[in-house]
């Protein structure tokens, strides 16, 4: 029985990478990751590494280990190095604003 995958194992990249979240859907819980190869790569949300509601933005900067799965190359243990700009992150904490004194 052969193997059937869009990718050679010997195509794979061993140790952490990097690339940019192309798309996420969070009610879906998957997207996909630009590589800064160019190549797109299948992202679930079991495999993001965040506390709380696991997601990505689109064009977060994103780190990650690529392993196989049964359609070819997924990225696992995904972490976010970089928030994308100008989009709102559930995660972060609402600074307070700054009043001037009467």
């Amino acid at each position: 029985m052969q193997l059937k995958s869009h990718a050679h194992l010997a195509d794979i990249k061993v140790g952490r990478q990097q690339g940019l979240v192309k798309w996420f859907n969070p009610t879906k819980g998957f997207g996909f990751i630009e590589q800064d190869n160019g190549q797109d790569l299948f992202v679930h949300q079991s495999e993001i590494r965040l506390s709380g509601f696991r997601y990505l933005n689109k064009d977060d900067r994103v780190e990650y280990d690529i392993g196989l799965g049964k359609k070819g190359p997924i990225a696992q243990n995904v972490v976010r190095i970089k928030a994308a700009e100008n989009e709102w992150d559930q995660n972060a904490e609402e600074e307070e604003p700054i009043s001037k004194a009467s």
